[in-house]
């Protein structure tokens, strides 16, 4: 009887864990539909290391100060494909064209946050001068006209003329973004922080396979 008792005790004991163990099968199967559906909604905070919500903020706060109006989940998109390209961008070199640190410190917090190296000048032949074979993009607001042409095609051709083949970006809220033809030397210009950080992605793409950019 001894036995018997003792047995029946461990059987008892595990009634709650059995009972429990089938609730959550239960669940599972009944509400294994409403997961699937939520589950693709889930955003991860931390994709290869970035930090998605962080560059999706700054990159917000920069339209909101530049009042551009952009598309939805254009942010959230480029955020994610940042964090994809997270071995790219961590570790390039940008040398940035721009007279105000204040116009561009969302930006430069998200290029930061990514792992991006910058010098920032407010010079042309300063930008000029800084740019160098290990340089990966150039980036330009438009500037102000002079000899008949911007900052930006000025220093295109700098660079051109110093024999360095790197992409330039014009970044300003002065363009139009319907506007088709480019300078030569430019690779795009764009009014919108969400483009901007796609054709830096772009730019270091393309770099990666050039046969005559040197490493």
């Amino acid at each position: 009887m001894e036995d018997s008792s003792g047995l029946w005790q461990i059987v008892l004991g595990w009634v709650p864990t059995i009972v429990w163990a089938g609730v959550v099968v239960t669940a599972l199967v009944l509400l294994r539909k409403p997961l699937r559906q939520l589950l693709p909604r889930l955003e991860k905070v931390n994709v290869a290391g970035v930090d998605v919500s962080f560059v999706a903020d700054d990159l917000g706060a920069a339209a909101r100060a530049k009042k551009v109006d952009l598309p939805p989940n254009a942010i959230r998109n480029v955020a994610r494909r940042a964090a994809d390209h997270a071995d790219l961008l961590r570790g390039a070199r940008v040398v940035w064209l721009e007279p105000s640190l204040d116009n561009i410190e969302p930006e430069l917090d998200t290029f930061l946050s990514l792992g991006l190296g910058i010098v920032v000048l407010d010079d042309v032949d300063e930008a000029v001068s800084a740019a160098g074979a290990r340089t990966d993009v150039v980036i330009s607001n438009w500037g102000q006209a002079e000899q008949g042409s911007s900052n930006a095609v000025r220093l295109a051709q700098g660079l051109r003329d110093k024999g360095l083949r790197l992409p330039v970006i014009i970044y300003t809220r002065d363009i139009d973004e319907d506007y088709q033809a480019k300078p030569a030397g430019i690779f795009a210009e764009t009014t919108r922080p969400d483009r901007l950080l796609h054709f830096v992605i772009d730019a270091l793409e393309h770099s990666a396979h050039d046969p005559y950019r040197q490493p």
